[in-house]
């Protein structure tokens, strides 16, 4: 096996073991048997293991003993790779059996006696292989350097991971200088999780991604380098989550787009959609997302230049991705409209709201409509004109706001003092006179008295300043006395 691909099976058998002690249906099977306490005492000795892998597969070229080891270690964690596979599989059984209440044979087969023999059998195997590991790792007469698991990077992925044809859960993330995978990932068709968070340089996916057919879950937050998706995601219909999409900037991306939204009907979590043109171009379809259940949504358009004639089409293409009305947080950026969609005020049950960059937008939809908002970020609203004191007090979970770079901005909105919810605010590049934020004498100082956390140059140099000032007239007027 290449350097660096037994290190990913430990990771994966890691990753499947946390998944596993999470499930409910585990956690049943579990209190049969102590098969719950014998997973996690197989994953300390595998985490145990790990920590000492990579400075294993380093040294086994110059060191006949270490690659002896190795050898023996791979056997029994492949072994262990395909008895957690297994298992997966029953929980994944037991889950659809809940589903489906009239299935009556699955209901026999997992009756409360064929639990306990199936509680008794696994136990005993999960014990046997990990006594096995145990047993290896004893063996171990040579020194190696323990290495935290954060420090564990790899350069590249090896091609020979696709002969790890059981492989369910793959992590990669915070690998910042992996930049392609090898198309022979696209081998593992068992496999339901992969993660690629911030994997930064990270530049595209494999061409024949679409045959991971049982891929349930792609985690791509923070691969800020990828510049495409692959053909043929619509194609992958047991997606559930892929939180983020990354289009083209070539003319006709958008197809791509549709095609996957159109199919991927069960989509859950978290969305990014970035790299959105504008413009005729960048038109879509409507009621791209309404099916979906996402919990969260950032859609972001190209930073350039937009001509007037792109208005329309943008607010079009705004209007076309309605999510589901139970989304929890909203991020748009850099959508080129002069209005917000009509189906905004639709979202009550939004907790997070960000809008950035929207430079023709005069007016928000109204606060009143926002019951459950905890925070808000304002940035870049070039046209924003104030928000009423009436909206403001509306806002009565409030706890974070961010309001940066709004030159109309002159003062601090009135009605904030109401907010008793407000435990943060933060103000940066608004033309609000230093002197207004100046703490007991500032005029919008009673604003945001009671607000715990003051953040921002305005609010942090107003009272700091004030905080100076007070000290400087304390200590002469000691020195006066003395």
């Amino acid at each position: 096996m290449a350097e660096g691909a037994l290190i990913i099976v430990v990771e994966g058998i890691i990753g499947q073991l946390g998944k596993l002690l999470a499930n409910k249906v585990v956690q049943e099977i579990g209190q049969l048997w102590g098969v719950k306490a014998k997973l996690e005492r197989l994953k300390s000795t595998v985490s145990t293991i790990e920590a000492v892998l990579l400075d294993a597969e380093e040294q086994q070229a110059h060191n006949h003993t270490i690659k002896n080891w190795l050898g023996k270690l791979k056997d029994a964690l492949n072994e262990a790779d395909d008895l957690l596979d297994d298992f997966s599989t029953e929980v994944s059984r037991r889950e659809v059996m809940n589903r489906n209440k009239k299935a009556k044979k699955v209901r026999i087969f997992f009756s409360k006696s064929n639990q306990l023999a199936y509680g008794r059998k696994m136990g005993h195997k999960i014990k046997t292989i990990r006594e096995k590991l145990d047993n290896i790792a004893e063996e171990r007469k040579f020194h190696l350097e323990a290495r935290p698991r954060e420090t564990q990077w790899i350069s590249s992925v090896p091609c020979s991971i696709g002969k790890l044809k059981h492989l369910r859960y793959l992590d990669l993330s915070h690998n910042n200088h992996i930049k392609m995978l090898p198309n022979s990932i696209t081998r593992l068709h068992n496999l339901q999780t992969l993660k690629l968070s911030c994997c930064r340089a990270l530049k595209e996916l494999p061409r024949d991604f679409y045959n991971l057919v049982n891929l349930r879950h792609l985690v791509m937050d923070g691969c800020d380098g990828l510049s495409h998706m692959p053909h043929g995601l619509e194609k992958m219909t047991n997606l559930q989550t892929l939180s983020k999409f990354v289009l083209s900037k070539k003319t006709g991306s958008v197809s791509g787009l549709t095609c996957v939204l159109k199919e991927l009907h069960g989509l859950r979590g978290d969305l990014e959609i970035s790299n959105l043109r504008h413009g005729k171009d960048g038109a879509l379809e409507s009621n791209l997302l309404k099916e979906n259940h996402l919990q969260s949504l950032t859609l972001d358009w190209l930073e350039e230049d937009i001509d007037e004639a792109d208005i329309g089409y943008d607010e079009m293409s705004l209007e076309a991705l309605q999510p589901h009305p139970n989304l929890k947080r909203l991020s748009i950026r850099n959508n080129g409209g002069v209005r917000f969609p009509s189906w905004l005020p639709s979202l009550t049950n939004l907790v997070e709201l960000t809008l950035s960059h929207q430079k023709k937008w005069r007016h928000l939809p109204s606060l009143v409509n926002f019951p459950s908002l905890e925070y808000i970020t304002l940035v870049s609203l070039d046209s924003l004109e104030n928000i009423s004191e009436m909206e403001w007090q509306s806002l009565s979970r409030l706890r974070e706001l961010d309001l940066i770079a709004l030159p109309n901005l002159v003062s601090i909105p009135a009605g904030i003092q109401h907010i008793t919810t407000l435990q943060t605010l933060s103000i940066s590049r608004c033309p609000i006179p230093l002197e207004r934020c100046k703490r007991e004498t500032g005029e919008d100082w009673p604003k945001i008295a009671h607000i715990p956390m003051l953040e921002g140059e305005t609010l942090w140099q107003g009272t700091i300043w004030a905080v100076i000032q007070a000290s400087i007239t304390k200590r002469n007027t000691e020195e006066t006395q003395a």
